[in-house]
């Protein structure tokens, strides 16, 4: 087969693949209106300080140029509005965090430290978060079983603790499926958690109700964790930044039901985030700069290898001859 002809066939199979999506969105959206019901339009953010991204909102606040309780209460104006939509948060703690908020203005009114050593003391400084499988202490900790619906938790979990001692402020846990082993995040303790782009479809799972709440400007990062897809997943659905890292860069003590050594083979915690940005900064705070990463150095993507794991590698080249270089 000329290079060609096998380029012709990967433009006919992207014309397919075009037209079968769309019948597919149909069939499957008449089929799926039972369990999700129509679309209902998510009111319009009029709040710009819900566009930024933390890293600049942190910067703010060190600046004394925004107040963290005047960012703390848009957030939780914005979680109590989109909730209805998605159905993402499963509980919250709104006035302990603008408590919380209000002794970061305090702390900042009586500092005398520069903003460069507030930096290094408390890198984000009223970050805002949500966190799922990974809880704040005394918060809803079900992991969606109704055996366990009203448990809490009874201490922070790592990267919990990480993010608060970074100077971030918990307010919302958010839905996941039983024992975040689905697809799709519903369970029979809070229901179905539904996408902020277009509420009769899936934010997919096991991380859904991060990913809803965080597309909805309703948080700008969160704490997910990934086996086959939790973090990825949610993130492609919903249309924002996850991260799954390399296992044992960040831990997972703090999930429930705890699991043995075995699980942390497979499974990482990792961040979630509307805005490319924040992504390597949270990496590395829940990383607690791991020592076994090397953060700094820059990568060659040139000399990048690439697996295709369990394809026929035949086809693919055939299908996508620019890219025989790479197998």
């Amino acid at each position: 087969m000329t290079s060609a002809n096998a380029q012709d066939i990967y433009e006919f199979h992207k014309i397919c693949a075009s037209a079968n999506s769309a019948t597919i969105r149909s069939l499957f959206g008449f089929r799926l209106r039972p369990y999700y019901g129509q679309n209902e339009s998510i009111t319009s953010i009029d709040n710009k300080i819900l566009l930024m991204t933390a890293t600049e909102l942190a910067e703010k606040i060190r600046k004394k140029q925004l107040s963290c309780e005047e960012i703390m209460k848009a957030y939780v104006q914005r979680s109590k509005i989109v909730h209805p939509f998605v159905n993402a948060a499963v509980d919250d703690r709104y006035e302990d965090a603008l408590k919380d908020a209000k002794d970061v203005d305090d702390l900042l009114a009586k500092n005398t430290k520069s903003e460069e050593e507030i930096k290094r003391i408390l890198l984000f400084l009223e970050f805002l978060f949500v966190q799922r499988g990974y809880w704040r202490q005394d918060m809803a900790q079900t992991n969606g079983l109704v055996r366990a619906r009203t448990r809490l938790a009874p201490e922070d979990s790592d990267t919990a603790a990480l993010y608060r001692k970074a100077g971030a402020i918990p307010y919302v846990v958010t839905n996941v499926p039983e024992l975040c082993m689905w697809w799709e995040s519903a369970n029979l303790v809070f229901g179905m958690t539904k996408n902020p782009y277009n509420n009769s479809r899936s934010v997919a799972g096991s991380s859904g109700g991060e990913g809803a709440i965080i597309t909805s400007a309703a948080a700008v990062i969160g704490i997910g964790n990934d086996l086959a897809g939790s973090i990825r997943l949610p993130a492609s659905f919903c249309g924002i930044y996850g991260h799954k890292p390399s296992r044992n860069v960040i831990s997972n003590k703090g999930e429930f039901p705890e699991c043995g050594e075995e699980w942390n083979e497979i499974v990482s915690t990792g961040p979630m985030c509307r805005y490319a940005l924040d992504l390597p900064l949270l990496t590395r705070v829940l990383a607690d700069n791991n020592e076994n990463v090397k953060w700094d150095e820059k990568v060659d993507f040139r000399k990048v290898k690439s697996l295709l794991y369990g394809g026929n590698t035949r086809i693919f080249k055939q299908s996508c001859p620019r890219c025989q270089g790479f197998y």
